[in-house]
């Protein structure tokens, strides 16, 4: 019963943290913790299946619309999950690179042909079954990493994972 309760506490205050329904505009948000709460509401996707590693670097503040930014997040790491058939791993590496933070998530999925990729963030477009996927996840998150000022750049090769890096400045740029 308490670990019961700790966890939908968990999740209650995962939620809240993720949608950040009353925060519409910019402001100063702390990425490590926005990447912490998806994993949280991800949790039952991930475990005894998906070991998840966290190397977080030393991070300032960054100005962005938090509900988007952990929108983009959620879109990433469960594409990342979906993609991992069995056992798997996904890494989550973070630094700063000048004016700009890079979040950088790495799967061992079934990774894309480039033929794929080169589709990935066009509306509609979806590799999963009719039912399963709407197509809109990465084309909303790359719609939102471009209006904060940023970029995503994909690796991926068949067999051997996908890694999707967002860059997003540190002060939004106008």
């Amino acid at each position: 019963i308490e670990e019961g309760a700790r966890r939908t506490s968990e999740i209650v205050r995962g939620l809240k943290n993720f949608s950040r329904s009353d925060e519409k505009g910019v402001r100063q948000t702390d990425i490590h913790e926005s990447i912490d709460t998806t994993l949280i509401l991800l949790k039952h996707k991930t475990q005894r299946r998906i070991k998840v590693e966290k190397n977080y670097g030393v991070l300032p503040q960054v100005a962005c619309i938090p509900g988007e930014i952990n929108q983009v997040f959620m879109n990433i790491l469960s594409n990342a999950i979906d993609a991992i058939p069995e056992e798997g791993a996904i890494i989550i590496d973070t630094i700063t690179a000048g004016d700009e933070v890079c979040i950088s998530f790495n799967d061992t999925g079934t990774g894309m042909s480039d033929a794929t990729r080169q589709k990935i963030f066009d509306p509609f477009f979806t590799t999963k079954e009719v039912g399963a996927g709407t197509g809109l996840g990465l084309s909303i998150s790359f719609k939102i990493i471009k209006n904060h000022g940023g970029h995503i750049e994909v690796d991926s090769r068949e067999g051997k994972g996908s890694t999707f890096r967002i860059y997003l400045p540190i002060n939004i740029r106008s």
